[in-house]
């Protein structure tokens, strides 16, 4: 076992022996979780088993990568040969009654990404990412087999000496977020050895094709600094504009029908089950799980003559079963992206590994009764699917069916058969979300509006929120509008008449200086400055703007447009604000804002602006923004807020 373990080391400092610095500018470690199922070419095949596998991967540039596996699994068989009528002379696959061998495989890997050859990486929409790759490694192996002349062959601990082993195979990545992936692959396995199955005189060695499924985590990246397979699909980096804080962890409790699969007649019986559960993501938790439960049974044997342990001698069987297993919920809902508002049903996928420990009491054919006991494990495999109900902040009602893949042929006591024993478990039950305080929401339930009403109260419109550009700015620019307003307005009425003269007797004004200083010397020399003469040329030009100031009688609103731009007038209305990857769900606000009749428009501030704004009103009158929000407020959202928006 150290051996295993200094192995095991050597392969991850490999891994993680690359520059900080460079692994900060672009993400390349990515840790694995994997289940395999193997379908072995042996002289005498395994039964279908789980290889459970994790490892680390390195991702040299967008093109290669290497990675590190650590796996375990045990193949095992009983092909029920006849009991040996003499001494064994060549031993063969004829002369095993059964084998389980288990392995531990470390394993490297040289993986090529086929992204760039197919185009894939100039397509920021493509989520797949198929490779190559070219393996290598090590098996340590504890073999154990009973012979059919009765000897029994068992190793206690692991071999120091280990089989090699090399792979070749294909594989695809697929995205689902920018710090999930998941993966599927397919290697063949060469081993160096015919000790796989026990029957080491064929002298063929035992390989065998593994395929895999499993999921990988992009460690530390995110939707801008994606890891660099993934560079062509970086986003500019989004800021929220109200931050989300969601709980984690809930609590599950279920009951419900287990259905085992058996020759022996079955009598539904009852199970039940409870679970802790953690949601890395939306989309992403892991559950930690334990079920107990009872499987019954009973046939009519009056036509059996010998107890054995085949299915025609059980008269009844009664089992109890403990479960202990990890699972692995995909939240199908929030794949992609989370929904605009809380709906009400959530749907998951379901994997997950474990172990059965159970007891067995069996009444044969002629009434004499056995017991198995066995507490060593029996490998557990689940797939299902369930369904969530929203039912409020503090509970959710679950209901789903597990399929359950036994690695046991003794769960209705009856060993001599050709199938394992599998089960279903039909269940329901409830879940809570544990630590909900403040009025927080579980993380599997995210939605565009959440954290946007939370606490709502209706505002005074002098209350309401004002976001400007340049706040220290705005405020001189409304001073001096006041001050140059009163003077615009008294010479509207007389400049039609004095503007011609002024402009043609620019000679009077130096006779007036000249002439009559004792009588109109202070006022005329303040007035008729050079600086002034300068206003007087401004007058000319505000006329225009005079002009202009009729048209706020009728408002200028901005018209729908398919753009986003930055907001066209000054006063904007904002309902809803989303990142720069949400803009299918910003448009699609945006048409409901519509529907209801308002002018609505998707913004953004600026041209790097990482934030957009749905708009139902742009205009430069204040009087016609203050009556739409009001409006909004009222039929939108009561978090509708005034934004300025100062085009400097």
């Amino acid at each position: 076992m150290k051996k295993i373990i200094t192995s095991t080391l050597l392969v991850l400092i490999c891994l993680t022996s690359a520059k900080i610095t460079s692994a900060q500018k672009a993400k390349r470690l990515s840790a694995d979780l994997s289940l395999g199922i193997p379908v072995t070419m042996f002289s005498i095949n395994s039964e279908p088993v789980g290889i459970y596998q994790g490892g680390l991967r390195y991702s040299i540039s967008p093109s290669f990568s290497l990675s590190g596996r650590l796996s375990y699994n045990s193949f095992y068989a009983k092909p029920n040969n006849p009991p040996a009528v003499g001494p064994l002379s060549e031993f063969g696959a004829k002369d095993i009654v059964s084998y389980k061998n288990e392995f531990i495989g470390i394993s490297g890997y040289l993986q090529y990404n086929l992204t760039k050859i197919l185009g894939l990486d100039k397509k920021t929409k493509n989520r797949l990412a198929p490779y190559l790759s070219l393996g290598a490694g090590l098996l340590y192996n504890k073999l154990s087999q009973v012979n059919t002349d009765g000897n029994r062959y068992k190793m206690t601990e692991y071999r120091n000496k280990p089989f090699r082993n090399y792979q070749l195979g294909f594989g695809a990545r697929y995205f689902i977020t920018s710090s999930i992936d998941a993966f599927a692959s397919s290697e063949f396995n060469y081993i160096e050895t015919y000790w796989m199955d026990g029957a080491y005189s064929d002298k063929k060695n035992d390989n065998y094709i593994n395929t895999s499924i499993g999921i990988s985590y992009k460690i530390g990246a995110s939707s801008y600094n994606n890891l660099i397979d993934w560079r062509h699909k970086n986003e500019p980096k989004q800021i929220e504009v109200t931050p989300k804080d969601y709980i984690k962890w809930s609590a599950d409790a279920n009951l419900g029908l287990p259905f085992l699969f058996t020759p022996i007649g079955y009598s539904p019986t009852m199970m039940g089950g409870l679970g802790i559960r953690y949601s890395l993501s939306r989309m992403l938790s892991f559950q930690l799980a334990y079920n107990y439960g009872k499987f019954n049974g009973s046939q009519d044997v009056s036509s059996a003559l010998v107890s054995n342990s085949k299915p025609e001698s059980i008269r009844e069987f009664s089992n109890s079963l403990n479960q202990i297993s990890m699972r692995m919920l995909v939240n199908l809902r929030r794949i992609n992206t989370e929904p605009l508002e809380l709906n009400k049903w959530n749907y998951y996928a379901i994997i997950g590994i474990g172990t059965l420990l159970y007891n067995n009491n069996v009444l044969m054919a002629d009434k004499t009764e056995s017991n198995i006991d066995y507490y060593k494990g029996t490998q557990n495999i689940v797939l299902g699917l369930q369904a969530r109900k929203y039912i409020n902040k503090n509970f959710d009602f679950l209901t789903g069916v597990d399929f359950n893949y036994n690695g046991s042929k003794w769960l209705d006591g009856a060993g001599e058969k050709e199938s394992l024993n599998h089960h279903l478990y039909i269940n329901a039950g409830i879940s809570y979300k544990i630590a909900n305080r403040s009025k927080r929401e579980l993380i599997d339930w995210s939605n565009g509006k959440y954290n946007r009403i939370q606490g709502a109260k209706e505002m005074e419109i002098e209350k309401i929120p004002v976001i400007e550009s340049k706040p220290k700015e705005t405020p001189k620019v409304e001073e001096i509008k006041p001050v140059e307003e009163p003077k615009l307005e008294q010479p509207k009425v007389e400049e039609p008449k004095v503007e011609q003269p002024k402009e043609e007797s620019p000679k009077v004004e130096q006779a007036k200086v000249i002439a009559p200083e004792p009588q109109i010397e202070q006022p005329k020399l303040t007035i008729p400055e050079p600086k002034k003469e300068e206003t007087k040329v401004q007058i000319k030009e505000e006329p225009k703007v005079a002009k202009e100031t009729p048209k706020l009688v009728t408002p200028t609103i901005a018209e729908n447009t398919e753009e986003i731009l930055p907001p066209t007038y000054k006063y904007n209305i904002i309902v809803a604000c989303y990142g720069l990857s949400h803009s299918k769900s910003a448009f699609s606000f945006r048409d409901k804002m519509r529907a209801k009749g308002f002018k609505a428009n998707v913004y953004k501030n600026a041209v790097n602006s990482r934030i957009l704004k749905v708009a139902t009103i742009s205009t430069d009158d204040k009087a016609t923004a203050t009556q739409i929000l009001r409006r909004a407020k009222k039929e939108v959202d009561p978090m509708s807020w005034l934004h300025l928006y100062n085009k400097q």
